[in-house]
């Protein structure tokens, strides 16, 4: 069992790019667009 906790910890360590945050911002800003856009027709 020693090595699936070692594993877990790898797996929550990974990494995560500073610009994901700022994409998926992006993104969610991108998706309320377009459903203001539906919402007004």
């Amino acid at each position: 069992m020693g090595s699936l906790k070692e594993l877990k910890k790898l797996y929550e360590n990974v990494a995560i790019p500073e610009e994901l945050a700022v994409r998926v911002q992006q993104e969610i800003a991108k998706s309320r667009n377009k459903q203001m856009e539906k919402a007004v027709w």
